[in-house]
Formats: structure tokens, sequence, C-alpha cells
């Protein structure tokens, strides 16, 4: 299992790159060096600072670590499918004002700000089947 200070793989690197840079609230991707990217977002919405990882489950010890590494930091990002954020990394990271995210969720707070932004939640679907569902009578 990789650690929050290993290198990403190429591959992910690559998927990271062009799903960001295809997001509609950032106008430009910067990596900083092998685990770092600055992103700067459209409209009044803040840049973010990316540390970009593949632990397979980041918890309040990786988001300190990490934290301590690189003090500007305001999201972590774990980059799999398969991986996760444990309830004490998301809670450690919102102590710290650091979004911690699989890439799924980042992809979503990154139309937010502040509050929002940390806790990003997706929001929830309507599990309702037929036309009742879709509106229709």
């Amino acid at each position: 299992m990789a650690e929050w200070n290993e290198r990403v793989g190429a591959e992910s690197i690559e998927f990271f790159e062009k799903a960001i840079s295809g997001h509609d609230k950032v106008r430009s991707l910067e990596r900083i060096d092998d685990q770092n990217y600055e992103l700067e977002r459209f409209g009044k919405l803040a840049s973010v600072r990316v540390w970009l990882c593949d632990v397979y489950r980041v918890s309040a010890a990786d988001v300190a670590e990490i934290q301590a590494e690189d003090p500007e930091v305001n999201a972590i990002v774990t980059i799999s499918n398969w991986n996760d954020v444990t309830v004490e990394g998301k809670e450690a990271g919102q102590e710290r004002n650091v979004g911690v995210f699989t890439f799924k969720l980042l992809m979503g707070a990154l139309n937010y700000d502040g509050e929002r932004f940390l806790d990003y939640r997706p929001p929830e679907r309507n599990r309702k089947v037929g036309t009742k569902g879709l509106g229709a009578h």
C-alpha cells in the first residue's frame, strides 16, 4: 500500500491532470512537484493547492504528516477509485482548513468555497423509479 509521501503513478497523474483541466470551474492547473498542484478557479472561487496521493484510507495521521510537509496545502486527494478517507481523516482536515477527498468528491467540491468546500457531500439522489419520480403524471 502506498504511503502519503509516495509519488502517484504516471497513469493516475495523467488522469488527474486531464480530468481537472476539463472541470468547468478550473481556470488553470500548475504542477508544483511530484504531489502538489495549484488550481486557479474562475470567478471569486479561491485557488486550491492539492496534495495528490494514492493512500488506501487517508487517516488523521496522514493529514497531519501532509500538512507538516506542505503547510500551504488546502486539499488532499486520494486518486484511486478503491481508496477512501476515514471519518477521523476528514475531521482532522476540517480542523486544519484542509479538504480531504476522494477524487470523485473533489470534482464536486471544486464548485464551492469555505465550509461547503471543506465539508462537501454529494447531493442526495431521488431514488424513486417510474413516472412519479420523474415528475410526470
